[in-house]
């Protein structure tokens, strides 16, 4: 760079080039800071037809309808974790009971004891472990065995199927025990090789945890679908009869749910946030 006679500045080509070269250096820095990093895309999970083999797995019965509707029929396969509740004896036996009654080609109850996990996040600070979990102020023994537990018994369910709907990975509203079925099928997920598929629900008090998760990449194969209404009222009933629906009444049933196939990867780092809509 030197001075003309008319007192203006005249760069090299050269420096130019560097200096241009810096500013594209600083400006990706910035960007990567306010979470708008080079993007990525995942392949594109095809959605499946009526033909292939599905499979609907959730943590408690009722859980199925209330966040999976769209993808359940008369036809539907559905696996429901845990039934007896510590505090409760005779939810177990009612669940059991309804699940009996289901208009579903297959509704199986593992009978597991739910765990306890439910209000041990602190959905706003925490972090994740090698398994997909968020960190729950619990025992980690009894969450070990909690978790080998879900894998061992879901093995006979998962083998040979195609497709697994299940729980997402911030657990819709953050249930703990929805994040603990999530992160077992995702660790089978790699032994069967199904695809896994699950909806867009979310809360207010885990949404900023749900945030982390759409940061590595552009939202590449989420698919729309209309909730099914009929049958929600129809299993609603057939639980409320048995005393055993555990969430709100009346609760407003979106008209659609997204269902987004798991190819997400936890990264602090990563930009672009991922776009689609959440109910």
């Amino acid at each position: 760079m030197w001075r003309t006679k008319d007192n203006t500045f005249t760069i090299s080509s050269e420096r130019r080039d560097m200096l241009t070269r810096v500013k594209n250096e600083l400006l990706y820095r910035v960007r990567r800071l306010r979470g708008c990093g080079p993007r990525v895309i995942h392949p594109v999970a095809t959605f499946p037809g009526a033909d292939a083999s599905c499979i609907c797995v959730v943590a408690h019965p009722d859980d199925e309808i209330l966040w999976l509707s769209s993808v359940l029929s008369e036809h539907s396969r559905v696996v429901a974790c845990f039934a007896e509740e510590v505090a409760d004896e005779g939810l177990g036996k009612a669940r059991r009971r309804a699940m009996s009654q289901l208009p579903y080609a297959v509704s199986v109850c593992l009978g597991l004891t739910e765990p306890g996990l439910y209000e041990t996040v602190n959905w706003r600070r925490t972090g994740m472990d090698e398994r997909s979990l968020p960190e729950m102020a619990v025992d980690a023994s009894a969450l070990q065995h909690a978790y080998r537990a879900l894998m061992q018994r879901l093995r006979e369910h998962v083998a040979g199927v195609e497709h697994v709907f299940t729980h997402n990975p911030w657990g819709e509203y953050g249930h703990e025990e929805h994040v603990l079925v999530y992160a077992a099928l995702r660790a089978l997920k790699s032994e069967f090789g199904y695809q896994l598929w699950y909806s867009n629900y979310c809360a207010d008090r885990n949404s900023s945890y749900a945030a982390r998760f759409m940061g590595n990449g552009i939202s590449v194969g989420a698919v729309a679908r209309e909730t099914n209404a009929a049958l929600y009222r129809r299993c609603q009933r057939v639980y409320m009869d048995a005393g055993c629906w555990t969430w709100c009444d009346p609760w407003p049933l979106y008209e659609t749910e997204y269902l987004l196939p798991d190819s997400l990867v936890f990264d602090e780092n990563a930009g672009f946030g991922r776009a689609f809509t959440l109910n």
